[in-house]
């Protein structure tokens, strides 16, 4: 189910991840809203553009130490899917031993 437009804030932030809520934050900031994305809601949809999706993608790397590739929210354009390319590149590779 997409938002848009954006929903206000206290509707949508209860079923965010933490990733999805520092996303949020930075999306808000980014796009110059008052209103939080929901999950499903589509970057472009809801105001984005080329030099937005620039400013996230230096924002994302600046505040949460992610660094996308150049046009990263083209493939993954809502807060869910950025969501979770965000977490997989903040993880540590495994190198598939474990201590116990």
């Amino acid at each position: 189910m997409s938002h848009s437009p954006l929903a206000p804030a206290n509707e949508l932030t209860a079923g965010l991840t933490a990733t999805e809520r520092n996303l949020a934050d930075l999306w808000t900031e980014v796009l110059r809203t008052n209103a939080i994305p929901g999950a499903t809601d589509n970057f472009f949809e809801v105001g984005g553009d080329s030099m937005a999706m620039v400013t996230l993608e230096y924002r994302i790397h600046e505040q949460m130490g992610v660094e996308l590739d150049p046009g990263t929210v083209l493939s993954a354009p809502t807060l869910r899917e950025l969501a979770s390319i965000v977490d997989a590149l903040a993880r540590p590779p495994s190198n598939g031993s474990g201590t116990y």
